[in-house]
């Protein structure tokens, strides 16, 4: 948890790509709701009430609202890749900060090859597990928000 702790922090320092990465994940989630009301569109209105002239806007808002969740997607995973290379190096900082202030005796107790597997391999590789799992997870709980309140919206007695 203190790691945990220690690298919200250091995201933090970059409040402009993390506010813009999460207000992304918002939009790519709102975005996921365009398409069951496009296929309630198709249902209730086109076929129901047999409107064949609201096919091809209806289909073009479906395929708008696709083509504008990937692109929002891959520009989330451009600046938060930026976002993990930025926070790599300030872990690395801190790492090398740690090592120059231990004792001699713990470098004669630990190998020059843990050490060095240490920095260049574990700093990478827990980073990026952070960042994708926060990421992930901050994605999954607003889908999950986000659908539940359209859900509630639309029938809270089917919801429940």
């Amino acid at each position: 948890m203190v790691t945990l702790l220690r690298i919200l922090r250091h995201t933090f320092r970059f409040p402009l790509q993390s506010s813009l990465s999460l207000l992304m994940a918002i939009a790519c989630t709102v975005l996921v709701l365009v398409l069951p009301g496009i296929t309630m569109q198709f249902i209730d209105v086109i076929i129901a009430k047999k409107r064949p002239d609201l096919i091809i806007p209806t289909a073009a808002v479906g395929i708008g609202a696709i083509l504008l969740r990937q692109v929002l997607f891959t520009l989330r995973t451009y600046y938060n890749n930026a976002l993990e290379l930025k926070l790599t190096h300030l872990i690395r900082v801190e790492l090398y900060d740690k090592l120059q202030r231990l004792p001699v005796k713990w470098f004669d107790s630990t190998s020059s090859g843990e050490i060095m597997s240490r920095v260049a391999d574990d700093v990478p590789t827990t980073n990026r597990v952070i960042i994708e799992g926060v990421d992930q997870a901050i994605a999954a709980i607003l889908q999950f928000l986000i659908v539940i309140s359209y859900m509630f919206y639309h029938s809270w007695q089917l919801t429940l």
